[in-house]
């Protein structure tokens, strides 16, 4: 029996969290693991944001040795938390239900 997690703000959640947070409602030993995966979606606008900061109108500074680009960096998006998702594995299924 699997639970899945979608549109968290991943830069702040991690698999330990969600492992701990549903071992809260239930016994923990009824929890097999938690995995966090990057979607398709993710994949494919990750894979953009790569070629985009490779492109010559990027420069590096040498002192954090960070990519910055020259125009305004844009605020995170509400697309982001889609990126990753989680599916957590229970023992059974009355757990997961729970």
């Amino acid at each position: 029996p699997y639970l899945t997690v979608q549109d968290m703000d991943w830069s702040h959640v991690r698999a330990v969290d969600l492992f701990v947070l549903f071992s809260s409602f239930s016994n923990s030993e009824s929890i097999k693991h938690v995995s966090v995966y990057v979607s398709n979606f993710g994949k494919k606008h990750i894979e953009t944001k790569k070629k985009k900061f490779e492109s010559p109108s990027c420069i590096t500074d040498t002192d954090t040795d960070t990519v910055i680009q020259e125009e305004k960096l844009p605020e995170i998006g509400v697309s982001k938390v889609r990126y990753y998702f989680a599916i957590a594995t229970f023992l059974s299924h009355e757990t997961a239900t729970e």
